[in-house]
């Protein structure tokens, strides 16, 4: 069985997460692309609403507010989320917590969503520098924060399908220029068909030829 997972108090006010989300991330340097600001909220908050992302961040989550006992915390599933029955307040953490940075390590600027001292998402760049690669560290972090919401995004709607909840459906397109490998270069997906010419001779059937 999976380890129960904690979860915001604030799931059920979006309002409050977002506007927290938004007042730590107006407080980093104006030198930053606002043009990210809106889609980078949008993928925080659905992170900090995703069951499976915060069990998969809850080592960190509970190292850094180490509560008492995690003995007795509900287990968090897309269904129980908003239910009021499994609510259990030692589950809750807190949205004070968290908060974002920029910051020069020596050899590159990284950019960071933190809750305590743990740190959740990072966007990294090296730099020889503190002139340069400030504002690239951004764009990491906001191209990790993307990079999460789709595989979540998934993983939730696949799971959503294995249960019976919903029906599977075709996978939202996403942009490439937007996308981790985007900056690896312009890869594009092709797709060949095979043509298999088959020659029956008897008692067996022989393959002679694959052409792309």
């Amino acid at each position: 069985m999976l380890d129960p997972s904690p979860s915001f108090s604030a799931v059920a006010e979006g309002d409050r997460l977002r506007s927290h989300l938004e007042a730590t991330l107006d407080n980093l340097s104006n030198d930053l692309p606002s043009y990210y600001h809106e889609q980078l909220l949008d993928d925080l908050c659905f992170l900090f609403r995703s069951p499976l992302f915060l069990y998969a961040m809850s080592p960190r989550l509970r190292r850094a507010s180490e509560p008492e006992d995690t003995s007795t915390i509900g287990m968090l599933t897309p269904q129980s989320l908003n239910d009021e029955i499994s609510h259990n307040p030692k589950s809750d953490m807190s949205i004070a917590n968290l908060k974002m940075d920029v910051e020069w390590d020596g050899d590159s600027w990284t950019t960071r969503l933190l809750y305590g001292d743990s740190t959740l998402i990072e966007g990294r760049q090296s730099s020889k520098t503190r002139e340069t690669g400030f504002v690239q560290s951004f764009h990491w972090f906001c191209d990790e924060a993307r990079f999460l919401c789709c595989e979540f995004s998934a993983r939730e709607h696949a799971a959503a399908v294995q249960l019976g909840t919903t029906i599977d459906t075709e996978p939202v397109d996403v942009e490439v220029s937007k996308t981790r490998a985007a900056s690896k270069g312009n890869k594009k997906r092709r797709i060949v068909k095979l043509k298999i010419r088959y020659t029956r001779t008897p008692g067996e059937r022989r393959k002679e030829k694959v052409r792309p």
